[in-house]
């Protein structure tokens, strides 16, 4: 279920990503809206990479979006999701490599472990994380596009 948690995590950052790419090219003629929307997704940290706040500034910065400052500026609980969802990953990664030396490192100093309360912890924070991001470039898109409302609801 862990594994699980950063897969959905991942979706649904890449789709968020996909909803921000769609609204900046909005309005264009067919073919520079494709142009634009290529580039703004060409080699996207999210399509090959772990979503780690490395690839996710990386990717919504194409749109001038400097997400990790802008999700601490927004919340206070944000630098300790991020850090939930770096040890998710990392535990993840251990997990579907089969290292059960990491793994059994991770859950020996009771950071993260396989059970029902470690994963809704997780979920928990990742959830709030999500929140946040979508708030965050909500806010960000509206401002850098000029709209009176949220983009989404």
């Amino acid at each position: 279920m862990l594994v699980a948690l950063v897969t959905q995590f991942q979706i649904y950052c890449r789709e968020l990503h996909d909803e921000t790419v769609a609204l900046y090219t909005s309005g264009l003629e067919t073919r520079r809206a494709s142009v634009l929307a290529r580039a703004l997704t060409l080699r996207r940290h999210l399509d090959e990479r772990n979503p780690h706040l490395a690839a996710l500034d990386n990717d919504f910065g194409r749109m001038g979006i400097a997400l990790g400052n802008a999700l601490r500026r927004h919340s206070e609980d944000a630098g300790r999701d991020l850090a939930c969802l770096e040890t998710l990953i990392k535990f993840r990664n251990a997990i579907v490599h089969g290292s059960e030396e990491r793994i059994a490192a991770m859950s020996s100093t009771e950071e993260i472990s396989a059970t029902l309360p470690s994963y809704l912890h997780y979920k928990s924070a990742l959830e709030r994380l999500a929140e946040d991001i979508d708030t965050v470039v909500a806010t960000e898109v509206s401002r850098t596009l000029g709209m009176h409302h949220a983009p989404w609801g």
